[in-house]
């Protein structure tokens, strides 16, 4: 009788050393290095935002820059509200933020589908995966995408018995909202994690619901919705979100522009 009692304490000691390792890994030094590669145009887009007062356009040297979704360059812009000005630390914090909200995700969907074992084993691979930890202190959107399909994924895991508008649409919101960092993978790798456990016992019966397209139109509005507002006050700005977001999503699976390879 209470076995599991005297466990508790090593238990916390444990969860105190991962999140501690964590921490280190991802925050010690963010700002030391001064930026490189695609960093100076995440930095550059939010300084001219900080500049104008305009979140809506971005731009490089006063020409239109809409290369990724607006959500990537607004967090960097809270960052640097956060921290007192625009610079290494804010532009790669959210990266940051996000690794470790991957990593919780990572963690509790764990537990879920597995074990606690299984769940401590995951938060380690991941953690110490090179790619993870380069991203994770790199200002860029990826490893928000990261977090936003893993909490995705971890939410429906923790919710897939109890179909309903709310916990569809925190599903979608998530989906969207990491759509709005980087782009649609954020919408279609969860989706496809979770069509398995869809397509079996009747649960894919929820997907033809009015409850659940109320929930689909619910994330698509959040997702569409700076889109739009940037569109209707565009004036003289050259550059389109949406086309953007055909072009990068779309075309380039079927017509290639650009990352071609050798």
């Amino acid at each position: 009788v209470g076995g599991p009692e005297p466990r508790k304490p090593a238990a916390r000691g444990y969860h105190f050393f991962f999140w501690l390792c964590a921490a280190v890994m991802l925050l010690a030094g963010l700002g030391v290095r001064e930026l490189w590669t695609a960093e100076d145009r995440w930095a550059e887009v939010t300084r001219a935002m900080l500049l104008t007062g305009d979140f809506l356009h971005p731009a490089i040297n006063g020409h239109p820059y809409f290369d990724k979704p607006l959500l990537g360059y607004w967090v960097i812009i809270a960052a640097a509200q956060l921290l007192g000005g625009l610079n290494e630390w804010a532009i790669r914090l959210p990266s940051a933020i996000a690794g470790l909200l991957a990593l919780w995700a990572t963690i509790s969907l764990g537990r879920k589908l597995w074990s606690e074992e299984t769940a401590r084993i995951a938060g380690w691979m991941l953690l110490t995966c090179h790619g993870f930890l380069f991203w994770g202190r790199t200002g860029q959107a990826d490893m928000g995408n990261l977090a936003a399909i893993m909490l995705a994924i971890n939410w429906y895991w923790g919710r897939r018995d109890k179909p309903g508008f709310f916990n569809a649409a925190v599903f979608y919101i998530i989906c969207f909202l990491g759509a709005q960092l980087k782009g649609l993978a954020a919408v279609a790798v969860p989706f496809v994690a979770v069509a398995p456990d869809l397509l079996s016992g009747n649960r894919w019966r929820f997907l033809f619901t009015a409850r659940h397209a109320a929930a689909l139109l619910a994330g698509l509005a959040c997702y569409l919705a700076p889109f739009i507002i940037e569109s209707a006050t565009r004036g003289g700005y050259s550059s389109s979100g949406l086309t953007l977001v055909f072009r990068e999503n779309i075309q380039r699976y079927f017509n290639p522009f650009d990352h071609k390879g050798a």
